[in-house]
């Protein structure tokens, strides 16, 4: 099993509520395209039950792609005047699971989820480095603690704030 990181994208909105000098409360509400790409022989690692009807054997390469509504409620900490550490819980609700599967050629698309999985709560962390008074460069990481669709995310952000 060799699994690899895919390249997404999130955009959304914020609003930032201070609590005091260092603290601030930003909810947020984000849409995030995400997903990963494995390489997997299935006679030697059985990680699916045989049983499920999307099962193949010797798959060779399976791209997963999600889209997802974020929640966050982060605690944000003003480090210095420049930087700053967001920290918080995240609510996701995933709105499409989508799994490629390429095996010799021959495609098959299988969109799959249960209505239970489409609910998770994640923890989130990023930090912030002001560029301007108006412009944040961000670097976050969200993983996930309940399981959506067999899987708990781990995705990391790098992202561009600015304030109207």
């Amino acid at each position: 099993l060799d699994f690899y990181a895919k390249v997404g994208f999130y955009a959304g909105g914020f609003i930032n509520i201070s609590l005091s000098d260092k603290f601030s409360l930003q909810p947020e509400l984000l849409y995030s395209s995400q997903g990963a790409k494995l390489d997997i022989d299935y006679s030697q690692v059985l990680i699916f039950d045989q049983n499920d009807p999307t099962f193949l054997e010797n798959e060779e390469d399976v791209n997963v792609k999600q889209s997802k509504l974020l929640l966050p409620i982060l605690l944000q900490y003003k480090i210095g005047s420049d930087f700053s550490l967001f920290l918080g819980p995240q609510i996701t609700y995933t709105l499409n699971f989508e799994t490629e599967v390429d095996n010799s050629g021959d495609e098959l698309v299988v969109s799959r989820f249960q209505d239970d999985d489409k609910i998770g709560i994640d923890v989130s962390a990023r930090l912030g480095y002001k560029v301007s008074e108006n412009m944040m460069i961000e670097l976050g990481y969200f993983r996930g603690l309940t399981n959506q669709n067999s899987v708990k995310s781990s995705v990391f952000q790098l992202g561009l704030a600015h304030k109207l």
